[in-house]
């Protein structure tokens, strides 16, 4: 009986394992030069070194050379995560990321974009 009980946990810890796939963000941080919502690469200015986390200590990354960014993994299933962003000068930002699950239509996997996220000084 026992033997039985252990194999039906383990089926169902893999199962629920398999059912959901770490998901990377990709994104541009950038300080909007023009007043204009949405990023423009001539006139708004990326920025470099802001931290990115997604509210798990480990789950940590910081913007490189024009503002891009790629947080990877940590993230899993669907729902509303918040990126918090921060850098020296300018206000501290949380954003929200939707993660809607997907059904794979191809080997890739689901389609992914970027998201372009402005930041204020202080």
């Amino acid at each position: 009986m026992n033997k039985i009980f252990i194999f039906l946990l383990l089926l169902s810890m893999i199962t629920i394992g398999c059912s959901f796939q770490d998901i990377s963000i990709n994104g541009t941080v950038y300080e909007d030069k023009d007043g204009i919502e949405g990023y423009d690469e001539n006139n708004d200015k990326g920025l470099e070194g802001v931290e990115i986390r997604s509210g798990h200590e480990k789950n940590v990354t910081t913007s490189g050379a024009k503002g891009s960014f790629v947080l990877e993994g940590g993230v899993v299933g669907e729902g509303t995560i918040y990126l918090q962003l921060e850098k020296d000068g300018y206000e501290k930002r949380k954003y929200p990321v939707i993660i809607v699950k997907e059904e794979e239509s191809s080997v890739l996997g689901p389609e992914t974009e970027e998201i372009f996220i402005s930041m204020e000084t202080k």
